[in-house]
């Protein structure tokens, strides 16, 4: 049985591995220059910050990214965090940023 030290310990070692995890990821932010399906059924979201576009995906077996892309209109301001697979980018997280 493990000691109530040992547990405290393991909490706040978990806590800081999950706030690691989410920093190391690519991001990206920018203008909503397209929104697109593809022929798939996912969300391709083209965003440009200054003279930069990266085009990223939004699956739609994430179902709450998927309700959050469907909102989503041209011109919007959008940041995400990401993931690569294949040369792609897929989002794992994705936020509206309201102009103020």
């Amino acid at each position: 049985m493990a000691s109530q030290d040992h547990k405290n310990l393991m909490r706040t070692l978990n806590k800081l591995v999950k706030e690691e995890k989410w920093r190391k990821m690519p991001k990206a932010a920018g203008k909503v220059l397209s929104k697109s399906m593809t022929k798939s059924g996912n969300y391709r979201l083209v965003l440009e910050k200054g003279e930069t576009r990266k085009t990223i995906y939004v699956l739609k077996k994430n179902q709450n990214l998927f309700a959050v892309a469907e909102g989503i209109k041209k011109g919007d301001k959008v940041t995400a965090a990401l993931r690569r697979y294949l040369g792609k980018m897929y989002c794992t997280k994705i936020n509206m940023v309201s102009d103020s």
